[in-house]
């Protein structure tokens, strides 16, 4: 279960084997490749507005 947005970023992090030297994790590859999901709909029809009355 995730706690807060870190953890999930980490979480994402393990997932898609973004690794630097050291095998830390890449926390700003993790954020991009989420953000490249979200932009090209690979996350499903998300909208970021409030729907009209």
């Amino acid at each position: 279960m995730v706690e807060n947005d870190y953890q999930c970023l980490e979480n994402i992090a393990e997932s898609r084997h973004c690794l630097v030297s050291g095998n830390k994790l890449d926390l700003e590859k993790a954020a991009r490749l989420l953000l490249d999901d979200f932009r090209n709909g690979r996350l499903g029809r998300i909208t970021l507005e409030f729907p009209e009355n």
